[in-house]
Order: structure tokens, then C-alpha cells, then sequence
């Protein structure tokens, strides 16, 4: 679909990027597996992360999740960024703004042409002494 219209390209980059969230990144001592919303889904270590200590291990597991989640977050804003930049869809947000800015069309107020019937009722309401009749 991509050879059809180029922003389907970059519609694809966006996906792209979305479901980048839920994969796996390394430093030397780990690896952990990101879901797509950046929770940690499995933390796997390398016989040098087993020699940390648990609190050297943990600033490590956050770095390497907060790295993960900050890597997929501009990938996502690149690949909008990319989508809103696209001419014709400038040019549709454009005419929507600018039509949003006019002021609204004046209608003239059509009267009402009452019918056959309606003129008869009006006459013989009108025509009577009291509301009780």
C-alpha cells in the first residue's frame, strides 16, 4: 500500500514506532523486555549484572527501562511530527480553520404559508364569543 501514497509510509512508521514499545533492550549487565505502555515485562541478566549489587542492579534495570521508553516516546513524536507535516493534511487543517474563523451563513427566516385547513380553523377560532365554545 506503501507504493500507492507516500503517507501510508509514514502511517506505517507510526505503527511502527507504537509497537516499538514492546521490545527488548540491552546494556551490558541486562536486558529487559518493554511492554508498549513502557512497563517492564522480563528482566534478564548477564553473568556481570548477577555480580551487582541489588541496588547497583536496580539503577540499572530503571536506566535501561527509563532509555527504552524515552527512545520509543521520540520515535512516536518523529514519525507525527512526520504525518502532520504532510502537505495535504496542512492544507485540510487549513481549510478547517478557516472556515471555523468565518462567520456562521445567515439564512433568511422563511415565513410560514398557513394551509387551507389552517385558515379555516384560524377563522373559526377567531370567530368566537367565548373561549368555552
Amino acid at each position: 500500500m506503501s507504493d500507492i501514497d507516500p503517507l501510508s509510509n509514514r502511517i506505517d512508521d507510526l505503527q511502527a514506532a507504537l509497537g516499538q514499545g514492546g521490545s527488548r533492550h540491552e546494556s551490558p549487565h541486562l536486558s529487559v523486555e518493554i511492554a508498549p505502555d513502557g512497563g517492564l515485562l522480563a528482566v534478564h541478566l548477564t553473568d556481570s549484572g548477577r555480580l551487582l549489587t541489588p541496588n547497583a542492579l536496580a539503577a540499572e534495570i530503571v536506566r535501561v527501562q527509563s532509555a527504552a521508553v524515552a527512545g520509543a516516546r521520540k520515535a512516536v513524536a518523529a514519525a507525527i511530527a512526520a504525518i502532520e507535516n504532510d502537505p495535504r493534511l496542512q492544507a485540510l487543517t487549513e481549510r478547517g480553520v478557516d472556515a471555523l474563523n468565518q462567520p456562521l451563513p445567515t439564512q433568511p427566516a422563511r415565513r410560514h404559508e398557513p394551509t387551507q385547513e389552517e385558515e379555516e380553523e384560524m377563522d373559526r377560532y377567531y370567530q368566537r364569543k367565548s373561549w368555552l365554545e
